[in-house]
């Protein structure tokens, strides 16, 4: 629609569009500049699991959610309705359809004499002198739901239309996979409401000067790992389809990406730094190994849990053992399943066993680094992001057409060998019988122990004697800082 929509001759600004607005230099793409939007799985699913809910809702068919996805989502529909099943297990939607019961709600608010905000609200509830905005999820991303511009419009849309001071807003994550559990809410009144009010006429007048002016910075962050031009914002141009250009993109990121995260790292081993909503800083990492493997066994039996479940393999051990061969390997070998992994790196040598090609290496300039720590981090973002789509693209080359040689290094899917448990039991005796220490073979699942302590669970309590704790602190950027060290 150009530019900007309008409406009777005005601007019309979505919560996606001001949320855009962030980074100016990615409105400037999107907006100004036009340019097509990939087409995003995730994004079809969404807009699936949502046509679903709106006519589950409707239709009052709670029970009939697999087939109203089967006819208005055939595509997707498998994964559409494991997602919306769950949702109205233990739930319904309070009012009555088209009365006080709206789903997919359109509203239109004037901002001043010249703009208009509009959007959709997914689902709304009204009481008697309460209503309630809903919006479904359906990715993996976790937002707060106080510090949500999008919420706080919708709050602001239903306060104006129907006069309730008093908002409850929530987001109902649906990949949680337990119906109340997924949902998060908070109370939207008029000081949240202002606020809103305030964000929305700065981005809105923000946006008005880069128009005005023609200059549209770039505001690296989190956004980055979702934006779809992060190769025109770094290199200038897009990532193009040739296997030789995809290579040469990852060949010239990967000193630059080198330096810039030891730049970084320097800078936050003293104190964190913070670039756009996103944290860079050394995180605690937490590690598990065991003590005393029998006492384990009884406290987590004990605690009503199957010590096996909590037990892998520790398939460099193995891997040892059974490059050795011998009595030993072959009494474990039954109770071990080996599998084989594909993993896509850069090597000297092509994958064993696979014929390759070769192109001629294509040479990429990749602009220098910043010299403040901030912007250094900010380039980061992007060149990492930049670093993913090429990685992924040249992997679907070389898994059609086989590796890729460009100069002296080969691009390809290697193997790589892990076991894993058939019969843990019967691979302690079996280890146990050929004179092996069955301990050193088995490591914790750190992962489901991580869990087990975050909840501060009875396994975690039980456990704990009888598991060695080390933390170490490793450079990571997240969407929270650092603990400060205890």
């Amino acid at each position: 629609m150009g530019v900007r929509e309008s409406v009777e001759g005005r601007e019309v600004y979505s919560f996606s569009r001001l949320d855009t607005s962030l980074c100016l230099k990615r409105y400037r793409f999107k907006y100004v500049d036009g340019l097509p939007e990939p087409v995003h799985p995730a994004a079809e699913l969404g807009s699936a699991v949502h046509r679903v809910i709106q006519q589950v809702v409707n239709r009052r068919a709670y029970g009939s959610v697999r087939s109203l996805a089967e006819r208005l989502c055939p595509e997707v529909a498998e994964e559409a309705a494991s997602l919306v099943e769950p949702l109205f297990r233990g739930w319904r939607p309070s009012g009555v359809p088209g009365r006080s019961l709206f789903t997919e709600r359109y509203f239109l608010l004037p901002l001043d004499d010249r703009a208009w905000v509009h959007g959709y609200i997914d689902l709304l509830e009204l009481g008697r002198g309460t209503a309630t905005v809903t919006d479904f999820k359906s990715g993996w991303r976790r937002l707060d739901v106080l510090a949500s511009r999008q919420l706080g419009i919708y709050a602001w849309a239903v306060r104006e239309e129907f006069g309730v001071p008093m908002i409850l807003a929530r987001y109902w994550f649906l990949r949680n996979g337990h119906g109340g559990d997924g949902r998060q809410e908070a109370l939207f009144g008029p000081a949240q409401i202002e606020d809103t009010v305030e964000w929305v006429r700065g981005r809105v007048a923000l946006i008005r000067r880069a128009l005005s002016s023609g200059e549209f910075p770039a505001s690296p962050g989190r956004r980055c790992g979702w934006c779809d031009w992060p190769d025109r914002c770094l290199l200038g141009r897009p990532l193009s389809d040739d296997p030789a250009d995809l290579a040469g993109v990852l060949l010239a990121l990967e000193p630059v990406l080198a330096d810039a995260r030891e730049r970084v790292k320097a800078q936050v081993a003293r104190e964190p730094l913070e670039v756009d909503g996103e944290w860079f800083g050394m995180y605690p990492r937490t590690e598990w190994s065991l003590g005393d493997l029998r006492g384990f066994f009884a406290a987590v039996k004990g605690a009503g849990q199957d010590p096996a479940g909590y037990l892998v393999p520790h398939s460099r051990r193995l891997w040892g053992l059974f490059n050795d061969g011998g009595p030993a390997a072959e009494a474990v070998s039954p109770y071990v399943r080996r599998v084989e992994n594909a993993w896509f790196r850069r090597g000297k040598e092509p994958p064993p066993g696979v014929s390759g090609r070769e192109v001629e290496p294509v040479r990429v300039e990749v602009p220098p680094l910043p010299d403040d720590s901030s912007g250094v981090a900010g380039r980061l973002l992007v060149m990492e992001a930049v670093a993913e789509r090429a990685k992924a693209a040249l992997r679907r080359h070389v898994e059609a057409g086989g590796p890729l040689r460009v100069g002296d290094v080969w691009f390809g899917v290697y193997p790589w060998t892990a076991w894993e448990f058939s019969d843990v039991r019967g691979f302690f005796r079996a280890a146990a019988g050929a004179g092996l220490d069955p301990a050193r073979y088995v490591e914790v699942d750190g992962r489901r122990l991580w869990r087990e302590f975050r909840d501060e669970t009875p396994v975690a309590k039980a456990a704990a004697p009888f598991l060695k704790r080390r933390v170490r602190c490793e450079f990571d950027h997240r969407a929270s800082p650092p603990a400060a060290p205890s």
